[in-house]
């Protein structure tokens, strides 16, 4: 009997399936390719590579082929991987120590998900490598799942460090939305037939690749309102509406949807980086250092939970800076520096942007010859921490010479506008930093140093008028901020005055 089985279904995956079967060459004993209607070479790939190929009539049911694909499976152990994934050469020997054993074991692997196309990138662990039993079944028509079978049948979970790469996500958002309308069709029959809170998840999760927020929020809010519903999804649920909150500039309600969301889940890295973000953007900084810090830390852990996800560290580590430089904090920033430069030692191009953090954090002079090259360095993965430093470097000529060189596709972006509107201020350019900053709130409201920053120039260009509007939008977005809404009083005073 072989050892492990690979179990896959296919359709059309000719461009994918032979660095999923290569993968897995000296390791596999068995290859069961379950193929559910290709109409390219995807079989005459999967034979060449020696794997048993078998037809499937399909019934818009993705266990029922995984189900099949089972059943053609002999090995002791299963392995299931989808074609646009591969096992990666040092979890090789992991696996393999695993597969000796004759324990009713199920194998969390992480999925390391590639999406070079938004500069994204996550870790998910998952159960893709289980002993086999004829009693063993998938559910669920979209996104699978063999772990409430597994439960069923008194499996004991184990973690391992078994690692996957998946590309599936590093594809053109056009086809990433094709496949997520092929799911959600699949899914909302299935969630008609029998309502269940996993599908309700995976409906708000497509409606989510295709940016439709109402219906996102719909089946969010049926997770939130069914007593049943489990912390987990309760916590992404909170975290969704609340991040949509805080985007709309409603921090009060972002505030208390996303602490709803920490109490049901203190450990969620996600989660304690939108509350990082809400209380830096409402100045308060103490509470923003605690919640990165712990971001940080529960990322690092990689607590194990069912669908959760391990943030990319680059991502957690520039926002920590972000934070440890606008708290004015030399031990916070040389902590998360130094834990950044271990992540990226080695790579010149990571040296390079180290640097430029490093001159921008401690306002050092950058050399002519220098200046076209570190503008470079900033990227839409990066932007918001080096836009913030920029936005507080004291060398005016060489801070605008940085804005100016800066991808053209990150003009549009709010802390590029807020920069350079703050950089044309302190420049006495002040009738073009008006329409940089309305530019800028106009997008989005991200912090009320802006307000403060246009208030100011409306001053300076005695456009009194279009103070009183701005104040009152301020009030609404910043109602829970007492030394704000103090600010504010204090204006409206003088206004009152000046009217």
């Amino acid at each position: 009997m072989p050892k492990l089985t690979l179990s896959m279904i296919v359709k059309n995956e000719e461009q994918f399936l032979p660095g999923c079967l290569e993968s897995v060459q000296g390791i596999a004993d068995e290859i069961v390719v379950v193929d559910t209607g290709s109409t390219d070479s995807t079989k005459r790939i999967a034979e060449e590579h020696g794997a048993k190929v078998y037809d499937f009539v399909w019934v818009d049911d993705f266990s029922a082929a995984r189900n099949f694909a089972l059943q053609k499976s002999t090995g002791n152990w299963i392995l299931y991987l989808d074609a646009d994934e591969r096992l990666t050469e040092s979890s090789v020997e992991e696996l393999k120590e695993i597969i000796e054993k004759d324990k009713n074991l199920a194998v969390n692997c992480l999925i390391d998900c590639i999406d070079n196309h938004n500069n994204k990138a996550s870790v998910i662990k998952y159960t893709r490598l289980f002993r086999n039993n004829p009693k063993l079944k998938f559910k669920g028509k979209v996104h699978e799942q063999i772990v409430t079978s597994l439960k069923e049948l008194n499996y004991k979970t184990v973690e391992s460090n078994i690692k996957i790469l998946h590309l599936g996500y590093d594809i053109p958002k056009a086809e990433l939305e094709k496949k997520a309308e092929r799911n959600l069709a699949l899914l909302l029959k299935e969630f008609a037939e029998k309502p269940t809170i996993y599908a309700a998840f995976q409906i708000a999760q497509s409606y989510g690749v295709l940016d439709d927020s109402t219906n996102v929020i719909k089946y969010f809010d049926y997770i939130l309102s069914t007593k049943e519903s489990p912390k987990l999804y309760k916590a992404h649920a909170y975290r969704y509406k609340a991040a949509k909150a805080f985007e709309r500039g409603d921090f009060k309600i972002a505030l208390n949807l996303a602490s709803k969301g920490n109490r049901l889940d203190p450990d969620q890295p996600l989660l304690n980086m939108l509350l990082a973000k809400i209380y830096l953007l409402t100045g308060q900084m103490e509470e923003s250092l605690k919640f990165i810090f712990r971001a940080y830390q529960t990322n690092k852990s990689e607590t194990v939970k069912e669908f959760e996800l391990v943030i990319d560290p680059r991502s957690v580590l520039y926002l920590a800076l972000q934070i440890s430089s606008a708290a004015k904090s030399a031990e916070h920033f040389n902590y998360y520096f130094s834990e950044l430069k271990k992540l990226d030692s080695g790579e010149l191009s990571s040296n390079k942007l180290l640097n430029f953090v490093r001159l921008l954090f401690n306002g050092e002079p950058i050399e002519e010859n220098s200046i076209k090259d570190y503008a470079s360095q900033i990227t839409e993965a990066n932007c918001e921490l080096l836009f913030s430093l920029i936005e507080k470097y004291p060398l005016l000529d060489i801070k605008l010479r940085l804005l100016n060189l800066s991808s053209d596709t990150l003009s549009e972006h709010t802390a590029y506008l807020n920069s350079y509107g703050y950089a044309l201020l302190q420049n006495n350019a002040t009738a073009e930093a008006a329409e940089v900053f309305e530019k800028s709130i106009k997008k989005k409201i991200t912090e009320p140093a802006i307000i403060f920053y246009l208030i100011s120039a409306y001053v300076q260009l005695e456009q009194y008028e279009k103070i009183t509007a701005l104040v009152e939008l301020a009030e609404k977005s910043f109602a829970a901020l007492p030394e704000v809404m103090e600010r504010l009083n204090m204006l409206k005073e003088k206004l009152s005055v000046l009217n």
